[in-house]
């Protein structure tokens, strides 16, 4: 009995005495790679054409993180809740949506990076409008009430001369789909509509032409501040829990961004097996991807960038930005 008690001791000592070894090694040399899971949302529509190959995995093969999305989203108002609640840690939303959450919320996320900038154009069947000016009197079938699409039209059409409601009138749509077939059915003549859905348009109307390109229509009136179509924002609890995985992230989201220069052919694949703006044919979409204008910007370019579009849209339309400039601590600037 004396024997099997002196073992026991001996083999309890022997354990303590290996987890103390182990915690001292460990003290010494934590074993961490920081990466995180991430889940992240995007909208149907040319902010997501950056991030596909971060969904497919190409451009995250060697990360230290792991990305998961549940499906391509009709608006952000979707999947607004989850991502203030860290349900969802990351997003691609339009720019002015962008500093309306962060005000309304209080400062729960922060914008890390941009990802396009201006991606909209003026479709018209016919051959009636050759400048901004020729919109007068006209009714313009659009998408993207309340984002930046709405807020882009009224600053170009404003600096113009010309006053929606009173010059111009726009009928909204919630998506693409809608503005498409009320050009095919001739119910309407001019569309305003992002890439690569103003492409397919071109090529499924007959007629249809592309009449402006209003990233180039912005340029000519402010050269000092870009058009900001989308950014990617992060959940600020989860950045600031999370540095490195942040980090990586924006790495492996560069590379997707980098993807859409870089392997056009796979990146038209994934637009169309996730019918990005309704596209269906790879030749299609490799017309329409150089189109949409995909920009990465971090660190301090992205805060110039798009601190420059909001004071545009404030000093336009304060309302459109939730009522106020943001301080700097909408900007996410990583060491």
């Amino acid at each position: 009995m004396k024997k099997i008690i002196s073992m026991l001791l001996l083999s309890t000592m022997l354990i303590f005495a290996f987890a103390s070894c182990k915690n001292d090694k460990t003290d010494e040399a934590p074993v961490t790679n920081g990466g995180a899971e991430i889940k992240i949302a995007t909208l149907n529509g040319p902010t997501t054409i950056g991030v596909l190959g971060l969904l497919k995995g190409d451009a995250a093969k060697d990360s230290i993180n792991t990305y998961t999305y549940d499906q391509i989203y009709a608006s952000a108002d979707a999947f607004a809740p989850a991502l203030l609640k860290n349900e969802i840690n990351a997003a691609i939303i339009p720019c002015n949506a962008a500093a309306t959450l962060y005000k309304n919320s209080g400062g729960k996320i922060q914008i890390a990076a941009v990802n396009n900038l201006g991606v909209l154009y003026i479709l018209e069947k016919g051959n009636s409008i050759n400048s901004v000016a020729d919109l007068k009197g006209k009714t313009i079938v659009a998408t993207g009430a309340g984002t930046t699409p709405q807020y882009s039209l009224e600053y170009i059409l404003k600096k113009n001369g010309l006053t929606v409601g009173t010059d111009v009138n726009v009928e909204y749509k919630s998506e693409a789909a809608e503005v498409l077939a009320a050009l095919k059915k001739g119910m309407a003549d001019i569309a305003m509509l992002p890439q690569p859905a103003a492409t397919k348009a071109t090529k499924a109307v007959e007629g249809v032409r592309v009449a402006l390109d209003l990233n180039a229509e912005w340029g000519k009136i402010d050269e000092s501040a870009s058009l900001v179509t989308g950014v990617l924002v992060v959940n600020t609890k989860f950045a600031s829990e999370n540095p490195e995985a942040v980090k990586a992230l924006l790495r492996d989201y560069k590379a997707s961004c980098e993807m859409v220069a870089n392997d056009l052919d796979k990146i038209a694949d994934y637009v169309v097996e996730f019918k990005i703006g309704g596209i269906d044919q790879a030749p299609l979409a490799k017309l329409a991807i150089p189109l949409c204008n995909i920009k990465y910007m971090e660190g301090e370019d992205m805060k110039k960038a798009v601190g420059g579009y909001l004071k545009v849209l404030f000093d336009s339309n304060p309302a459109s930005i939730g009522g106020e400039l943001p301080d700097d601590g909408l900007y996410l600037i990583l060491d």
